[in-house]
Order: C-alpha cells, then sequence, then structure tokens
C-alpha cells in the first residue's frame, strides 16, 4: 500500500543517514549482486572491496521503481554523470572489473582473499586519528549530503503515490514471474489515453444501484452490490 511503502521507505532512509554519520569509516564488503538500494548502501560507504565475481546493477527502469535510495542522488558523484545515467537508465549489468575501473569499488580481489583485505584496511585505519578522521569524513559527505538532502524526500513521495501503478505493479509480477516485462503493453494503454498512475483508471464511476462512488472507470460491475455499471 503506498502509505506502507512511504513509511518503509522513511525507514530505509534513517538507516542510510545513521550509517553515513556513524563517525567512523565504513568498508562494503561486496560477495555476490549489488541492484538497486544494495548499490545504495555501497555508495554510502566511505570504502568498497568486491570480489571478483561481484556484479553491479541499477534494475529500477526494468522493475517500473526508481533507485533513489543514494543511486540516482550519489552514483554520479563517483563514477560520473554518463556512466552512472548508463547504469540507471539502461540497467546493464557492470562487472566488478569495470567497477574498479569507474571509480565504483577501490578494491576487487579473489573471494579468499576477500575478508584478509578487508581486515587489512581496518587495521589500516585504525592507525589514524579518530577526530581527524571524523572531521575529515564530514568534509567529505558535503556533496552527496547535499544531493540527499536535495531529493530524497521528493523520491519518498513519488514512490509512494506511484507504488500501486501499473509500472511497478508489471515490473515486480515479471521479476517474481521470472519473465520479462510486457512494457509495450503499458506504453499502448497510454497511447488509448489509459492510466498510467492507477491500475483500473480513475475513481470516477458511480454505481446507479447502490449509489456507491469512486469505483474505478474500467470496472463493468460494481464492487458493493455486484451490479453492472451503466
Amino acid at each position: 500500500r503506498p502509505r506502507n511503502y512511504w513509511k518503509w521507505q522513511g525507514l530505509l532512509y534513517e538507516a542510510l543517514d545513521l550509517f553515513r554519520h556513524v563517525g567512523k569509516p565504513t568498508i562494503a564488503r561486496i560477495n555476490g549482486a549489488v541492484a538497486g538500494g544494495g548499490n545504495g548502501w555501497n555508495l554510502a560507504a566511505d570504502f568498497a572491496i568486491a570480489a571478483d565475481h561481484a556484479r553491479f546493477n541499477q534494475s529500477g527502469t526494468s522493475l517500473g521503481l526508481v533507485d533513489a535510495a543514494g543511486s540516482t542522488q550519489w552514483l554520479p558523484l563517483l563514477v560520473g554523470e554518463r556512466r552512472a545515467r548508463a547504469m540507471l537508465l539502461t540497467g546493464e549489468e557492470v562487472t566488478a572489473e569495470q567497477a574498479l575501473e569507474w571509480g565504483l569499488v577501490n578494491q576487487v580481489v579473489p573471494y579468499r582473499q576477500l575478508d584478509r583485505a578487508v581486515n587489512a584496511l581496518a587495521r589500516k585505519l585504525t592507525q589514524k586519528f579518530p577526530a581527524s578522521m571524523r572531521y575529515t569524513r564530514e568534509q567529505l559527505g558535503f556533496w552527496k549530503d547535499l544531493a540527499w538532502a536535495m531529493t530524497a524526500g521528493h523520491a519518498r513521495e513519488w514512490l509512494a503515490v506511484h507504488a500501486a501503478s501499473w509500472e511497478p505493479f508489471e515490473g515486480v509480477q515479471a521479476f517474481v514471474e521470472k519473465r520479462p516485462p510486457d512494457v509495450r503493453a503499458i506504453r499502448e494503454r497510454a497511447t488509448r489515453g489509459g492510466s498510467g498512475e492507477l491500475l483500473w483508471g480513475a475513481s470516477t464511476r458511480t454505481c446507479g444501484e447502490c449509489g456507491a462512488k469512486g469505483i474505478p472507470e474500467m470496472f463493468d460491475y460494481c464492487g458493493k452490490c455486484g451490479s453492472k455499471l451503466k
């Protein structure tokens, strides 16, 4: 439900804020798929070390959603606007080697060496003065904080409003059913004047039998009394 989507998105945003402002450097230990909001967590971290089989993907436009939990705000800052647009708009997968070349991660190692590499970086960071580290992180976070503050609330509202629309309905159903989404049907629906925001059209019809109002325009029968709509 849209209101629940708004609540859950808020919990995610709060978690990301706590993580980014924890006062200590953070390391993303990447092992496997880093998709959508998962890449948001990666982008929120100070460092990222990935196993060589890791893959990065922004799938929002393939699911009828928007990757607005850090990815749209922070990805251009790390990899550049053109690469960020390619990831976010096409949904194409990025390999660990590409991620390293683009600056999306700091290091790529074989899986068996992943923990060793993460621990080595952690030990190096513990040898730095904590107050100096904390304030340096605060300064480095300025552009991320600015982009986040300007867009996160708007994205949260948009996602809540559109959570029950046709695009996420079809996109998520297709993902669950492991099939390609029928994007063409959504586009054709829009060209015929159908609603892209509401699954069964605007709530404009009234039942002549029981007087129920707010019935979706595409319904043939009343959901309250079952009478055929005229």
